[in-house]
């Protein structure tokens, strides 16, 4: 599943794609018929988010922002979004 971005690069005088890869694989699953549409889960202890849900979106976006923000003549920009799943997970986690 891919969560793509389309950020203002004032620097680049242009719009940049800006991809958050969630690859399904031993660590983690996506959404493809069992789960809600927009699912993502880590395993093994099936931690997820929605990204159809308000607010997961921006979360990641703020996480990962160190990294998209990074000036780069690519235009489009791929990047792994598990380390910023966990990141978001463990925030919400903290916050309850």
């Amino acid at each position: 599943m891919t969560l793509s971005l389309f950020p203002e690069v004032p620097a680049q005088n242009g719009r940049r794609r800006s991809s958050l890869v969630f690859a399904p694989g031993p660590s983690g699953i996506v959404s493809n018929s069992y789960f809600e549409a927009g699912t993502v889960v880590r395993l093994p202890d099936r931690a997820w988010l929605n990204l159809y849900e308000p607010g997961t979106v921006r979360r990641l976006l703020d996480a990962a922002a160190p990294v998209l923000g990074i000036p780069s003549p690519v235009r489009n920009l791929e990047t792994d979004g598990w380390p910023y799943f966990t990141e978001v997970v463990g925030h919400a986690d903290s916050d309850t």
